[in-house]
């Protein structure tokens, strides 16, 4: 009989269990879906993803099962007297516990390794699915949905374009990372892109303002801050999406990053508070880049105009030197009709002196004709002589106005390249402050995340003690209660869920969010709270 009776409390309760934690299964994974369709997956897309949000469901069905169970099993033997008779028998009452809480250990150790193995890889599965749905909901968005969930991001949109179908007007959008809030767009325009072919999205916003919430460890809220433009970009294909978080990584990769961080962070004092000085250095580097993004747009810009200046100055000594060759042809022009006009008068001169002397009365006739023709030549040469040297006037006045302007364009072209010299300078001093802050960056930021690394373990490890610790309250909460009714052991078990496991779970996140308490300490106010109610009621309970 001694044997028999635990075996019997074992069945009761596995029975109990294998009910209860399908239908706790099946009420989350109604809630998964529900969600998943809120971010755009059709009903193809969520059956594939069944088995992946059930295996997500496990670590909770698992402890809140056996905890309805421990409350029916133990509430029904308590109501039927059948532990009195037990101990009337002589049989010791924690051996009736015993065989449930080994049951409890086994199906801690099943949820240790679903939280540590599986769910962060079923995490991953359901990212993926949920971003290759996004484009087909980009295209609604804006006409009657007015919230999409989009990976980290969560999108309102006031309305449509009607004369442009991708442009969304009023538009914000909030990036969460751990759940809670990291940044918040608020935007009067945007618009987005769809690369179906490559599987990106990218959402352009346009007028737009940042702020970056910074709660806990001395941090405050920031002040707004105004961008032109900003690019969200969204990677829906499978091989680059999405980027891993802490919280998704396997136990394996949590203490291979854990290592890496540890070796960062070696040989560096302990930040007081890492995640502060992780947000001042990230504010630093935004700034040293934004300004060094500015002065490189200012270098670039100098460059630019010292380029133009050499450009316009060489185009000015172009056609100086085209001037310069126009004269100097024109010089030889001149020259040449000086010649031609002087040799002309000389021949006028000679044949009048031959007419003067000629007595024949032809020859006579023949010489004043050609004196005649030659004076008629003289006029020509003389209009081409005044007209080259007025195109020589001409061209000296546009060579006078072009030296100044050569000068204007060489002064110009120098003050710009000493200036982007001067920014060049300064760019070394720049890449300085940039290389020191990341490097603080990086020491803050591999400080914080061994915080973050210890916080997803502890609240690993006490999500995955759910149900040790939820058959602790069970058992002596079933005995109190002396029922063994089915809505009474659910909504005592509710109860113990709502109203005291979850908020303080709750707690614990917020204290660790605000630097309140340390992050491994947080992770263990609920489990260590419902541990040490459990024993506390179940020691007088086994008394009793």
């Amino acid at each position: 009989m001694i044997a028999i009776l635990p075996r019997y409390v074992l069945r009761e309760t596995l029975r109990v269990f294998l009910l209860a934690a399908t239908a706790v299964s099946g009420i989350i994974f109604i809630s998964f879906s529900v969600r998943l369709l809120n971010r755009g997956l059709n009903v193809v897309q969520l059956r594939g993803a069944a088995p992946y949000i059930i295996l997500m469901g496990l670590p909770f069905a698992l402890p809140s099962g056996l905890l309805i169970a421990t409350v029916l099993t133990f509430g029904r033997m308590s109501g039927d007297n059948e532990l009195i008779a037990a101990r009337a028998h002589g049989i010791n009452p924690w051996r009736l516990v015993v065989p449930v809480l080994v049951l409890a250990l086994l199906l801690s150790g099943v949820c240790m390794a679903l939280n540590h193995h599986l769910l962060p890889r079923m995490s991953q599965r359901l990212k993926q699915a949920g971003q290759q749905a996004i484009g087909p909901w980009l295209e609604r968005l804006g006409t009657w949905t007015l919230e999409m969930e989009l990976g980290p991001y969560v999108v309102y949109v006031g309305g449509r374009d009607p004369e442009q179908p991708s442009a969304w007007r009023s538009v914000a959008v909030v990036r969460y990372a751990d759940d809670l809030v990291a940044e918040i767009y608020v935007a009067l325009s945007g618009s987005y892109e769809l690369d179906e072919k490559a599987q990106r999205a990218t959402i352009t916003l346009h007028q737009v303002y940042l702020l970056r919430p910074t709660p806990g460890e001395g941090g405050g809220a920031e002040s707004w801050t105004f961008f032109e433009k900003v690019r969200l970009p969204l990677d829906l294909a499978e091989a680059g999406t999405p980027s891993k978080g802490i919280s998704d990584l396997t136990w394996a990769e949590l203490w291979a990053r854990r290592k890496r961080l540890k070796a960062v962070a070696a040989g560096h004092a302990p930040l007081a508070r890492p995640r502060a000085e992780r947000n001042l250095w990230e504010r630093r580097l935004r700034q040293l880049r934004e300004q060094q993004a500015a002065r490189q747009a200012k270098r670039a810009a100098q460059e630019k105009l010292a380029h133009e200046a050499r450009q316009a100055q060489a185009r000015l000594e172009a056609q100086a030197e085209a001037l310069a060759a126009t004269n100097a042809r024109l010089e030889e022009t001149l020259r040449a009709a000086q010649v031609e006009a002087a040799v002309v008068q000389e021949e006028i001169h000679q044949r009048e002196d031959w007419l003067r002397e000629e007595t024949d009365a032809t020859r006579a006739r023949e010489l004043r004709q050609k004196i005649a023709e030659l004076r008629q030549r003289l006029p020509a040469l003389t209009a081409a002589q005044e007209e080259a040297r007025r195109e020589m006037e001409r061209n000296q006045a546009r060579l006078a106005a072009l030296h100044p302007e050569i000068a204007r364009h060489q002064a110009a072209a120098d003050a710009a390249t000493a200036r982007a010299a001067a920014l060049a300078a300064q760019a070394d001093k720049f890449a300085r402050d940039l290389a020191a802050a990341e490097a603080a960056y990086e020491q803050a930021n591999a400080q914080a995340e061994l915080i973050d690394i210890a916080t997803v373990i502890h609240y690993r490890l006490g999500q995955s003690l759910g149900p040790l610790i939820f058959a602790l309250i069970g058992i002596p909460l079933g005995i109190l209660i002396h029922r063994g009714s089915a809505v009474v052991a659910f909504g005592a078990s509710l109860g113990v869920v709502l109203v005291l496991y979850y908020p303080l779970y709750n707690l614990g996140r917020m204290l660790a969010a605000h630097a309140y308490l340390a992050p491994a300490l947080a992770a263990w106010i609920a489990p260590g709270v419902c541990a040490l109610l459990g024993v506390a009621l179940l020691v007088p309970a086994m008394r009793r």
